[in-house]
């Protein structure tokens, strides 16, 4: 996932993660990871459901359908992320940093090789909050998990590269991981050339920037990139780009 997107899908990506983790190291485990087993189907439907109550802005019908969740599978690592989503877009955010803690104590216990995806979700908390520093802090330690995802590469580098606080960004790094990322999605993924295009630029290669941007640009084919064209012309004008919000639109997943 790029950008600052709250966990976004993120707990529906988590829990398919999971599974492809637990699947390496012993087998599929408990029923209810088994795909078209009962349990996997009721964790599907509620999370859709969920889904949809947080499109409709219905948090108090969310929270208790999560709250419901947590009792049902309290070992089950996406519904404690799911809890965390949920409080956290109600900016209950001790909540949500509760939450995310007992998802990375429950995946260090049962699923190692997925526990970056935890330190993925507090650090997008920790942005929510306005803790940039504690944001790198995770984004860093999810990297040291997997340094081949390009996703903990991409997150990481656009926090270095965009960040309000002068005391996280760093723009060489934001340009290491940055084209990392690009390099280990493919190279024609126009969200990862965002990201390397905002890290040149911070780290004063504009001129790098903007081709990366106007590739980027062409490569969506009039998707929403968003801000794109924006970023564009600060590049354009020897200017880095900033990110003043995060953002929290409730995904379809």
């Amino acid at each position: 996932m790029r950008r600052i997107q709250l966990l976004l899908a993120f707990a529906f990506l988590l829990s398919l993660n999971i599974r492809e983790a637990s699947a390496q190291e012993r087998g599929w485990g408990e029923t209810w990871r088994q795909p078209g087993s009962a349990g996997e189907r009721s964790r599907q439907e509620r999370s859709a459901q969920i889904v949809r109550e947080l499109r409709a802005k219905d948090f108090a019908a969310a929270e208790k359908n999560v709250a419901a969740f947590v009792r049902q599978s309290p070992e089950d690592p996406s519904a404690w992320v799911w809890s965390a989503r949920v409080h956290a877009l109600m900016h209950r955010f001790d909540a949500a940093l509760h939450d995310c803690g007992e998802a990375i104590r429950l995946l260090k216990e049962q699923t190692p090789a997925a526990l970056g995806e935890g330190f993925a979700a507090r650090a997008d908390i920790y942005y929510l909050m306005g803790n940039a520093a504690a944001s790198r802090a995770d984004r860093e330690r999810a990297l040291r998990t997997n340094r081949k995802n390009a996703n903990f590469n991409n997150a990481l580098a656009w926090l270095l590269a965009t960040s309000l606080n002068p005391a996280v960004r760093d723009g060489a790094q934001a340009v290491r991981y940055a084209r990392a990322a690009n390099e280990l999605s493919g190279g024609r993924d126009p969200e990862m050339l965002d990201t390397l295009a905002a890290a040149e630029a911070e780290a004063g290669d504009f001129e790098g920037a903007a081709r990366d941007e106007r590739e980027a640009l062409a490569l969506a084919k009039g998707k929403n990139l968003r801000g794109g064209e924006k970023r564009l012309r600060l590049y354009e004008n020897h200017q880095a780009y900033r990110e003043e919000k995060p953002n929290e639109t409730i995904s379809a997943e």
